[in-house]
């Protein structure tokens, strides 16, 4: 069972790695250079590439892995206590900005396996062409049906 899921699982493991490599960033090197002030743009980016390599599963999965990291771990002040109007805004702006770029990738993912398979269609179709069709279709014309293939 374990190997029928690898390549599924591969992705889920991606996706997590690369929050946890984002949070490590912005831990050591982020936050020491704005003086603790909260950022949330860097977690966009593991959500936009876990989306990118694994699909709309993995990129929410980043994304639900960078808010709980951004509102729990990250954010100056205790849960739920000391936050600010802001931090929340913030936090659901990252969740909104994520919900977007899932989206909009798994879309991306159709249209490209469409026109993948719109373009396999039509290397089949034309390696059955006859030669008159070809100098046709190079001339930008529609193909002429042989009237004694209708009958």
């Amino acid at each position: 069972m374990w190997l029928d899921h690898t390549p599924t699982i591969r992705t889920y493991l991606v996706a997590i790695g690369l929050v946890a490599a984002c949070i490590a960033i912005k831990l050591w090197v982020l936050v020491p250079l704005v003086d603790g002030a909260s950022i949330v743009v860097p977690f966009l980016l593991p959500v936009t590439l876990a989306a990118w390599y694994g699909g709309r599963g993995p990129g929410l999965a980043a994304l639900a892995f960078s808010a709980m990291a951004e509102s729990v771990l990250l954010l100056p002040a205790g849960w739920p206590q000391g936050h600010l109007l802001a931090d929340h805004i913030r936090v659901w702006f990252l969740v909104g900005e994520g919900l977007l770029v899932c989206t909009l990738v798994s879309k991306l993912k159709q249209e490209e396996q469409r026109s993948w398979s719109i373009a396999q269609r039509f290397t089949e179709r034309q390696t059955q062409w006859t030669n008159k069709e070809r100098t046709q279709a190079r001339r930008s014309r529609r193909p002429e049906v042989d009237p004694s293939d209708q009958a």
